[in-house]
């Protein structure tokens, strides 16, 4: 029996698993199950130690927001844990940190 080639759609394996990641969220039930259940964590910008570059707006706009004053903060709302990582990691004055 020969196999068969998926399509090429120009997406690497990769993107299609990171991509599906942020469509369905999954997480771990109490006892170790996989859950559809959505999951993320909250963040939050020290005002005092953000020096207002605008790079978290750039990678997460959905998440954080740049006010007049020049100084990011949080929108309301959970967002995934790789993205608030990652917002964490490009921080320059590492104002952004997950609480929860």
């Amino acid at each position: 029996m020969a196999h068969r080639r998926a399509p090429d759609n120009g997406w690497t394996k990769s993107t299609r698993h990171v991509v599906g990641a942020l469509a369905r969220p999954v997480g771990r039930s109490h006892d170790g199950m996989v859950t559809s259940e959505p999951t993320g964590v909250q963040i939050v910008v020290d005002e005092e130690r953000c020096v207002g570059i605008g790079r978290c707006e750039v990678i997460a706009p959905s998440a954080v927001e740049l006010g007049d004053d020049n100084i990011s903060r949080a929108r309301p709302g959970l967002i995934p844990l790789g993205l608030a990582e990652d917002l964490c990691r490009s921080c320059p004055s590492q104002a952004i940190r997950i609480v929860g």
